[in-house]
C-alpha cells in the first residue's frame, strides 16, 4: 500500500510542478481504494510515465488554463484520467512522435485500455485502464 501512496505522491507533485509554472489550474483527486492496489515496479513505472506524458503533453501543447486528473478503482480496474480545457488536436492525425507511442507501447505492456479523446477546440483527456487484483 505504501507502494501507490509515493507514486501517487509523486503524481500530485509532478503535476503541481509542471503546471503550476505555465499557470494551469490543476484538480487533481484520488480515490482511498487507490491506495490498495498491488501493482509491481514495472507496471508502477509505466503508470506513472504514461500519466507524466499526458501532463507534459497539456502543459506544452494544449494551451489550456485547466487541467484535471482522476484516479480511482472500479471493479478491479484501476482507473486514470488526464484532462484539459485547452485547443484540442485530432488524434487520428497527431503525430505519434515518441509522446503518443510510448504511451501506447506502455499501456499495452500494463494490458490496459488506452483512450485518447480530442476535438479542436474541445480539450484533451487521455484515459487508461488496467485490470488489478
Amino acid at each position: 500500500n505504501d507502494s501507490m501512496q509515493r507514486i501517487v505522491a509523486r503524481m500530485r507533485e509532478f503535476a503541481t510542478n509542471v503546471l503550476e509554472a505555465k499557470n494551469i489550474e490543476l484538480e487533481f483527486r484520488v480515490t482511498e481504494a487507490v491506495y490498495d492496489v498491488k501493482l509491481d515496479m514495472e507496471a508502477r513505472k509505466d503508470f506513472f510515465l504514461i500519466f507524466k506524458e499526458a501532463v507534459n503533453n497539456a502543459a506544452k501543447y494544449s494551451k489550456c488554463t485547466k487541467a484535471s486528473i482522476t484516479i480511482y478503482v472500479e471493479n478491479k480496474r484501476l482507473y486514470l484520467s488526464v484532462s484539459d480545457n485547452g485547443i484540442g488536436f485530432n488524434p487520428d492525425l497527431a503525430d505519434s512522435g515518441n509522446g503518443l507511442g510510448n504511451i501506447r507501447k506502455r499501456a499495452d505492456a500494463l494490458h490496459g485500455n488506452l483512450q485518447i479523446i480530442s476535438g479542436q477546440e474541445e480539450g484533451t483527456t487521455v484515459k487508461l485502464i488496467i485490470p488489478v487484483s
